[in-house]
């Protein structure tokens, strides 16, 4: 960690911090879009706009809006991301449990309730630290299909519902409140555009999405002065399995498609990831692992 020697840390005048926060910067650029593969997506189109609503067409068809809706409802952890990029905090949302990695509610081997339990920790929902805080007040969903008494009860305006997982209670929740679903296995910038679109705030998330790509055209510069054409790749550890991240994934996508990094040999292009024995990890070559 104390050798000036690497490549481009001198040249950009970087100190340890410095050189530290590029690197905890790009690794929470990956984490934050570590959930997905991508896909071939139907983005929703406003097809009228009226005083008080705007009609969607979406993946389960054509749904009249609420031109500002104050009570969202998120039923899958990646339109958190994108409501959040917009500035908006749902009433209710989907949150991740913990397994095995969890960040600060429990020890790495906590892997199931009983577990949980024996350590006097309680099963709750995975907010991350970089998650506006409201998000704590949002009405916990879990991360399956809703409880829809539940769902009843937060009266909301607005369902974002996930286009194949909730596809067959769409018009169970088309009765609670208007129900637009979204694929998100796409392009994150295409998600918040998506999101931006159906909330009618399509200028913040232009905004955003220009904030994004300045952002990366920054970090371009300086992981090219830095990294050169060494090759770097994801890991996503469990306890029972071991996966290499390619360029089908959200994460792939930023560190290969976005920011133009060189992928290691066994990166899978193409594909969402890979499994890999724990026996080959000694071999893997990769100049850097995240």
């Amino acid at each position: 960690p104390e050798d000036d020697s690497r490549p481009g840390k001198k040249a950009l005048g970087m100190n340890d911090h410095a050189f530290r926060n590029l690197w905890l910067k790009l690794a929470l650029l990956v984490l934050l879009a570590f959930g997905v593969q991508l896909a071939t997506a139907q983005n929703p189109e406003v097809l009228e706009e009226t005083g008080t609503h705007r009609l969607v067409k979406h993946a389960a068809g054509e749904t009249w809006v609420p031109a500002n809706p104050a009570r969202v409802v998120s039923l899958h952890v990646i339109f958190n991301e994108a409501l959040a990029a917009l500035d908006v905090i749902p009433v209710a949302a989907s949150f991740k449990r913990p397994n095995d990695v969890i960040d600060g509610l429990a020890p790495l081997h906590a892997v199931d309730t009983g577990v949980l339990a024996d350590l006097g920790e309680e099963e709750r929902a995975f907010i991350p630290r970089h998650m506006p805080p409201g998000f704590a007040e949002a009405l916990d969903l879990g991360e399956d299909q809703p409880n829809l008494e539940a769902l009843l009860a937060v009266e909301p305006d607005l369902i974002l519902g996930h286009s194949k997982r909730d596809a067959d209670i769409y018009e169970q929740l088309s009765r609670i409140a208007p129900t637009v679903l979204l694929d998100f296995d796409i392009d994150p910038r295409d998600l918040v555009m998506d999101i931006g679109a159906v909330l009618g705030v399509q200028a913040q998330a232009r905004a955003r999405v220009a904030a994004y790509d300045a952002c990366l055209e920054e970090a371009e510069g300086i992981l090219d002065d830095v990294l050169g054409e060494r090759s770097i790749a994801v890991l996503k550890i469990n306890i029972r399995e071991l996966k290499v991240k390619g360029d089908a994934h959200r994460s792939g996508l930023v560190l290969y498609r976005h920011l133009g990094l060189t992928p290691a040999p066994f990166v899978p292009l193409g594909d969402k990831d890979a499994k890999l024995s724990f026996e080959v990890v000694p071999e893997l070559t990769s100049d850097v692992l995240i």
